[in-house]
């Protein structure tokens, strides 16, 4: 098995689910894959859809007690067979055409990721811009700021390097878990390749996170502590 695209749902409506997975499958037979829909604690009516869907499309799916998206992605790790692991959202959607397998030795491939304000209509195209090569040292610079790395998905990652270096989300952490596990690849000092073209397009509403931030503001500070702590520790390693 090539790829493992590991996909963690929650109470996501089948329209989107079906999105992503049929944009999964327009890989059609280029290469060897798996897709593994990790079910973390949907209600039973959601679960009992997603389980015909997932037989109707051949794709491996567990469910599991609810324990957050990291924990979640952790189990979808275990469970993956393929060399290489791609992580998708339930409710965004994946750019098959502009997918390659990596070159031999690669540990880590980048993209770039395209922004969706589905309210607005509005696009931005996050990217590397101005990188000339990609290797740890060149790219720490860039997880400073908000950008293609804030996401861990638009990536491909070697599951043995990952397994190497014990590579896995924090479970504690609510908000900048994606810049966390990305910046535990970098600092580990991967084989890096970066294509500059967009992989995954981020589909969101800004109403959504002001919304999570007013029900949930104090776990949000100590997010946003965690990421200035996760990025002192990143400057400390970066040569400006």
């Amino acid at each position: 098995m090539e790829v493992s695209f590991i996909i963690p749902i929650f109470n996501n409506s089948l329209n989107d689910l079906r999105r992503v997975v049929n944009s999964v499958r327009k890989l059609k037979n280029s290469i060897s894959y798996e897709i593994l829909l990790i079910d973390d604690g949907s209600k039973d009516n959601f679960s009992v859809e997603y389980e015909k869907f997932s037989s109707q499309y051949e794709i491996k799916y567990f469910k599991k007690n609810n324990s957050g998206v990291s924990d979640t992605r952790n189990y979808g790790l275990k469970k993956s067979t393929g060399k290489y692991i791609v992580f998708l959202d339930a409710d965004d959607q994946f750019k098959a055409k502009n997918f390659v397998l990596p070159q031999d030795n690669t540990d880590l491939v980048v993209y770039n990721i395209e922004r969706e304000d589905v309210e607005s209509g509005k696009k931005t195209i996050l990217r590397l811009n101005n990188l000339k090569k990609a290797t740890e040292t060149t790219v720490l610079p860039y997880l400073l700021k908000d950008g293609v790395f804030n996401f861990v998905t638009g990536k491909i990652y070697l599951k043995k390097f990952l397994n190497k270096y014990q590579i896995e989300f924090d479970p504690k952490i609510a908000v900048g878990e994606d810049l966390d596990f990305v910046s535990q690849v970098i600092l580990n000092k991967p084989k890096i390749q970066y294509i500059d073209k967009v992989l995954y397009t981020y589909l969101f509403k800004t109403s959504t996170g002001e919304e999570r931030i007013r029900r949930h503001p104090l776990q949000n500070l100590n997010d946003a502590i965690n990421v200035y702590k996760l990025r002192k520790t990143i400057l400390s390693k970066v040569n400006i």
